[in-house]
């Protein structure tokens, strides 16, 4: 596979093609009996099937060297899942020892579920290199930093990274590089790090207890770490590993082959990258970073001792976290990868401006965007009652230029923002209308009042203003508008209709979920049913939960389906509602407040559009009975479409069906601008 040259236009991007058609081609030595026999081969070949199978397909890139004044050239080889990115990207950065892949295998299937993976080749391992290009004299091995800016070139040259914020997780002397490129690069291009068996405080002291450590007759550190005889590499794995294999198992022709083909090729590079290590020294002085750090460590690390993840944890400011692997050595993505996976998992998903939330809003934008709608906002003047003039921006969603499909405006309700609760209807429905989907005053990026909180009348009449503004300049300007609604947005579009006198600016409406006769009793019979031990004194303590506790009782009570609540650990559910229903908190609560419904200022009467009303037959919020009473005053010819097995929000749990009524509604109805 080759990196996509459109994206680097300054750098030179080859293929690795070794994986093709879904086959690996393994170019070593074949598998012999005897003194001959390598395991290495099939080790190599296990690892490149587990990345395959997560999707991850080879590359590399060439760069310039990331040197000052330097004018040689680099080539990063790395693996990266197909296609540009659907999902939050993660980068994966491997320590000294085996390839990247070898060290990352019982990883990549896993986290390719949630993110967009990453692992490359450092710069002098694997199939990875440093100084091509010519110069005068060759340029000086790669420290922590230069990696690091590898790292970053790397990020920038692949099909869409370039700008994003990544997650980075280093084991080892990876965890050295993570620092350093979360530190450089900052927090808007690095989001959360992982730093697992990395001792970013290691000093000539500690080489030294290295050295008691590993017993008598070792003259450096290097001798155990880049292994040259079998004695060697008996010890660097007694040391590096909780439960080493047997002596019986790793007799001296075996690991004469491990270390001729892990340890021999480019050796002489890795002594000096061993050696140009700058942690330690005053070139690398460890000071807090504004991300959000995780320490991951084996509690038998004989390599970095696992009082050093506690060092390193002081060294940035006691924020960080930590977490100890029990039973494990220098390498517990390895010897535990469960456990590790999970620890590794939920720190990404509970981290700000890395969890769950982004990435719902990823794949709900996504749906509108591939429906053809592209944001936009209109703004409005107004007055208040002094004179004085302001303005009102709403924030919408439409199709560029001018509509050739008559207009539909779909009003979401209280809750997630509108691309949430739309995201399974734009697409059908942009085949057959001209989809319009705003954010209501106070929701989303649509401007708030500071007073009085808009009714829905308000909500309504502000919408009413702005379409001739979102189709100024066309021949739909003046068409009639159908309208859905949904739950509180039910209530906007009602208000719409009836403000539309004779129905000549607004067409057909849908009115889901939404009870225009609620009343202080109902209201009453909601927190009842939500249970008398919740704490909850008013609906807005339900509807705009702020622990996890009162969100998975909202879930519960708004879908029919309680396991999309029982699934969801506390954290995710937790962390969603809090940037979901913090943000403009008080003046959703005045909002609320605010609705007419149920009060002596509204009243419920007839409409001269078509009416559709659609319910959830186990809706908890808006209960299946109320449809009845709501059809009944809105007179006999309202149609009523009951979709069973769903609660709240029928358009979210059964689409296709929602999506059919509608349809079929809008395209018969006479008073539709389709017609």
């Amino acid at each position: 596979m080759q990196a996509d040259a459109r994206y680097a236009p300054a750098a030179k991007i080859s293929g690795s093609a070794q994986l093709s058609a879904g086959k690996i081609t393994i170019t070593n030595s074949p598998i012999t009996m005897g003194a001959s026999l390598s395991l290495v081969p099939l080790l190599d070949y296990v690892a490149r099937r587990e990345f395959a199978a997560a999707g991850l397909r080879p590359g590399e890139v060439t760069l310039p060297y990331p040197v000052a004044g330097g004018e040689s050239t680099c080539t990063v080889h790395y693996w990266a899942s197909a296609g540009e990115p659907r999902l939050p990207p993660l980068l994966l950065i491997h320590g000294f020892g085996p390839r990247a892949t070898w060290q990352w295998r019982c990883q990549v299937g896993p986290l390719s579920r949630h993110f967009h993976l990453i692992v490359p080749d450092l710069l002098g391992f694997g199939d990875s290199s440093y100084g091509g290009g010519g110069g005068e004299s060759p340029p000086p091995p790669p420290s922590e930093a230069t990696q690091a800016a590898a790292m970053a070139a790397l990020l920038d040259a692949l099909p869409g990274t370039n700008g994003r914020r990544v997650a980075v997780a280093g084991t080892s002397y990876g965890g050295f590089v993570a620092y350093w490129l979360a530190r450089t690069a900052g927090a808007e291009r690095v989001g959360p790090v992982v730093v697992a068996s990395s001792d970013l405080l290691k000093t000539a002291e500690d080489d030294k207890g290295f050295l008691k450590r590993a017993g008598d007759g070792w003259r450096g550190v290097d001798e155990v770490l880049l292994p040259k005889e079998p004695a060697a590499m008996r010890k660097l794995l007694e040391m590096a590993s909780y439960r080493p294999p047997p002596a019986v198992l790793m007799p001296d022709f075996l690991l004469r082959d491990f270390i001729q083909k892990l340890f021999t090729e480019n050796r002489e590079q890795h002594i000096q990258l061993f050696k140009g290590i700058t942690v330690g020294t005053d070139k690398f002085p460890v000071t807090p970073i504004s991300q959000e750090v995780l320490i991951v460590w084996g509690e038998q690390d004989q390599l970095f001792p696992v009082e050093k993840a506690y060092a390193v944890q002081r060294s940035l400011d006691g924020k960080a976290r930590v977490e100890i692997i029990s039973k494990t050595g220098h390498a517990p993505q390895l010897e535990d990868p469960t456990r590790f996976n999970k620890i590794l998992m939920d720190f990404l998903l509970d981290t700000h401006n890395f969890g769950v939330l982004p990435l719902m809003e990823y794949i709900a934008r996504r749906a509108f965007l591939a429906a053809g709608l592209r944001p936009s906002t209109v703004t409005l003047p107004s007055g208040d009652g002094d004179g004085e003039a302001r303005t009102t921006t709403i924030h919408y969603w439409a199709p560029p230029g001018e509509p050739r499909l008559p207009p539909l405006l779909l009003i979401h309700g209280f809750g997630p923002m509108s691309t949430w609760q739309w995201r399974a209807q734009v697409g059908p429905f942009s085949r057959r209308f001209h989809v319009i989907v705003p954010d209501l005053l106070c929701f989303g990026s649509s401007s708030c009042p500071s007073s009085p909180p808009p009714s829905e009348s308000a909500q309504a009449a502000a919408l009413l203003t702005a379409l001739p503004a979102i189709l100024a300049g066309t021949t739909a300007a003046k068409a009639r508008v159908a309208v859905v609604g949904t739950s509180y947005g039910g209530f906007v579009a009602y208000a719409m209709a009836r403000a539309a006198a004779g129905g000549e600016r607004v067409g057909p409406v849908v009115i889901a979920s939404s009870d225009l006769m609620k009343t202080a009793e109902d209201d009453q019979a909601l927190l009842e049913r939500a249970g008398a031990g919740g704490g909850w004194a008013r609906p807005a303590d339900l509807l705009m939960p702020l622990d996890a506790r009162g969100a998975r009782r909202l879930m519960e009570m708004t879908f029919y389906r309680k396991q999309v609540a029982a699934m969801l650990p506390d954290f995710v559910i937790r962390d969603t509602m809090q940037k979901l229903f913090s943000d403009r908190r008080e003046e959703k609560i005045e909002l609320m407040n605010a609705t007419t419904v149920g009060t002596d200022a509204f009243q419920l009467t007839p409409l001269a559009q078509d009416v559709l009303l659609i319910w959830g037959d186990h809706d908890q919020i808006f209960p299946l009975d109320k449809a009845f009473a709501v059809k009944s005053c809105l007179g006999e010819n309202v149609r009523l479409e009951i979709i069973k097995k769903t609660g709240h929000v029928p358009q979210m749990e059964e689409p296709d069906q929602f999506n059919k009524i509608v349809m079929d509604f809008l395209v018969a109805s006479p008073g539709s601008p389709s017609a």
